[in-house]
């Protein structure tokens, strides 16, 4: 993935951490650099498991990983990373994601992905990594990638693509 991308982690609690019920285990794909969204959660009573290739060394996400397959996750998010990395990026993502789901069959329920649309124009930004593409752009990309009978793939507001295991 793009070591630039590692460069738009901002200290937030993304929407998705208080618009949608998570847990009581959450998978943070691309949870950046900061703890704000895992102590939002906690006080929530769910843990988050915050993975990062770019904000996060090695060991602490090996340590993630290993939290993982022992006690799995019921949910999966992903905040505003799409929007800042490449298609190839992306799809490694969508199949990072999708291990994530098989791992955890019969408990995982859904995974959520926010997207940052940044100006809408759908012209990547000369100045910063940012994609600039409305939800629909991802929502098709996800859509495909998710194509699957087992997978209700929805957007929700304007900012959510929403992917359930029926």
């Amino acid at each position: 993935m793009s070591k630039e991308s590692a460069y738009t982690s901002t200290r937030q609690i993304p929407s998705t951490f208080t618009h949608f019920t998570l847990g009581p285990i959450n998978f943070d794909f691309g949870g950046g650099k900061y703890d704000d969204a895992t102590l939002y959660l906690k006080k929530k009573d769910v843990i988050n498991l915050l993975y990062d290739p770019f904000n996060r060394d090695l060991d602490h996400n090996e340590d993630v990983y290993e939290e993982l397959a022992i006690n799995g996750c019921h949910t999966a998010t992903c905040a505003n990373v799409l929007n800042v990395v490449n298609e190839t990026d992306r799809q490694k993502i969508y199949k990072d994601l999708n291990k994530v789901i098989k791992l955890n069959t019969g408990m995982f329920k859904k995974l959520i992905f926010q997207i940052y649309k940044g100006d809408g124009s759908g012209i990547k930004s000369t100045k910063t990594v940012q994609n600039n593409q409305k939800v629909d752009f991802y929502y098709q990309e996800i859509k495909a990638f998710y194509s699957d009978e087992k997978f209700r793939v929805t957007k929700v507001k304007s900012k959510f693509i929403l992917i359930e295991i029926i």
